[in-house]
């Protein structure tokens, strides 16, 4: 396995694990969850970039 897919299962992962997190902590709707994570663009940069927060077109 290279090393690119192993990072990028460990991400995916992660983020499954950090949604969960914060719905523990608190419930929340989708976006709430997306503006948290948007915070650490590390864990999903595909998904979580800032212009589709802002509500920029796909």
């Amino acid at each position: 396995m290279n090393i690119e897919k192993w990072k990028s299962q460990i991400l995916r992962g992660t983020l499954e694990y950090c949604v969960l997190l914060l719905l523990r902590q608190t419930p929340r709707y989708g976006y709430e969850i997306l503006q948290e994570l948007n915070a650490y663009p590390f864990i999903a940069p595909s998904i979580l970039c800032s212009e589709d927060l802002k509500g920029g077109s796909p």
